[in-house]
């Protein structure tokens, strides 16, 4: 597509800014991405009927190169996927997204997203419409994110969490508002598992069915403060959860 030919070229230039104007570009295939350049996509709208869209209609949004750190800033776009179908990114290859920025973004209808993270800040974008949001890796940022869903999506399919950090360490999740919205068949609406040096502070965590907030596998030096955690399915749901942990606060 014209907009892998122009990623591919602002790598070959040892980094570059790729513009995306008016219109929305679809792609059936997922955008390869990778390499030591510094490549950055900018939008001017992110709104669902913006200006500037990527209507996904394969299984990945994108792919990142086998074996690399994937240099890829993102600002201001909509990112539009098949329910059920589309990913947002493939790992398979082994490569991973590190050190970039995604800000402005709007993120909906995508199956899952599962990444495997390097120093990436997370900033003022909105989720919707997912299965679940797993975070892997270290010393990454999510902040004034929002995690839901949209009044047309009445399926709700989520699966266990609707965002887990998993094996993670150094990890800042600041001032995010999550919703499961759903009544069975989410058991948790933020899942921290197996991690470590985890802040987790001013939070609107919301939903769930078994359990709000959930900290176990083994997970230590974690701190969670200012949180507000509420209860909407069912009135049995745990707010708070604690379960084979150590040098945890929270207050």
């Amino acid at each position: 597509t014209s907009l892998q030919t122009a990623i591919d070229y602002a790598y070959s230039l040892g980094g570059s800014e790729v513009l995306l104007g008016n219109g929305n570009y679809s792609i059936t295939a997922p955008l390869l991405v990778g390499g030591s350049s510094n490549v950055t996509l900018r939008g001017f709208s992110n709104l669902e009927s913006g200006s500037s869209k990527i209507t996904c209609k394969g299984t990945h949004c994108f792919k990142f190169k086998a074996d690399t750190f994937s240099f890829l800033s993102i600002y201001n776009i909509s990112f539009l996927g098949e329910r059920g179908v589309t990913n947002f990114a493939d790992q398979a290859l082994g490569g991973s997204w590190a050190w970039s920025t995604m800000q402005g973004c709007y993120v909906v209808n995508f199956n899952i997203i599962d990444l495997l993270l390097t120093g990436v800040h997370f900033l003022n974008n909105n989720f919707q419409n997912h299965v679940a949001v797993t975070l892997r890796g270290g010393d990454y940022t999510f902040r004034d994110n929002y995690f839901g869903y949209d009044s047309a999506d009445t399926t709700k399919i989520n699966s266990d969490s609707c965002v887990a950090i998993i094996s993670s360490t150094g990890v800042n999740f600041d001032g995010n508002y999550l919703t499961s919205m759903k009544t069975t068949n989410a058991p948790i609406t933020l899942s921290i598992t197996n991690s470590q040096d985890i802040i987790a502070t001013n939070n609107w965590i919301d939903g769930g069915h078994s359990n709000s907030l959930k900290i176990d596998g083994g997970s230590y030096r974690v701190v969670c403060r200012n949180n507000r955690i509420g209860i909407t399915y069912p009135a049995t749901c745990v707010p708070l959860k604690l379960s084979n942990v150590r040098d945890v606060d929270v207050s």
